[in-house]
């Protein structure tokens, strides 16, 4: 392992003990070694990875990630509806993640809304609930593996 790998290891775990700090102060937060950033990440998820529908979401998930913890990404495409969905989406997708024990679980994932089903749904709160169901659904499946 070269230096700059090992500083990056380093950084990572310092990150994940100061998250897992906060979460045992009660603090909820969704820090950025949780996240997939990088377009070789999601790529990745994309080519190498098996999928997982259910409730309107799809969702690319690749076992192990080769950490502690789990990392999300999520994709909604413009065809999902205005910038204002499309972040109200989102945002109920990262609320459910940090809710959930999907954080424990050394997973990548990458959520996708499958748009023909959110098109037919016209409430804010049905969408919602149709993507808690569809993560909860994931989250017995992987429990299950």
């Amino acid at each position: 392992m070269s230096l700059k790998e090992e500083e990056l290891k380093a950084e990572r775990d310092l990150l994940f003990q100061l998250a897992q700090n906060n979460v045992l102060r009660g603090l909820r937060s969704f820090p950025k070694f949780q996240r997939l950033l990088t377009k070789p990440d999601f790529n990745l998820l994309k080519r190498e990875s098996k999928r997982f529908h259910s409730q309107g979401i799809i969702v690319f998930y690749r076992i192990p990630n080769g950490l502690e913890y789990s990392r999300l990404g999520i994709a909604v495409t413009k065809k999902t509806g205005s910038a204002v969905m499309r972040n109200k989406l989102k945002r109920a997708i990262r609320e459910d993640f940090r809710n959930s024990a999907l954080k424990k679980y050394p997973v990548d994932f990458l959520v996708t809304i499958n748009n023909r089903v959110f098109k037919s749904i016209s409430s804010h709160k049905e969408q919602r609930e149709s993507i808690r169901k569809g993560l909860n659904d994931f989250l017995s499946f992987i429990s299950d593996l």
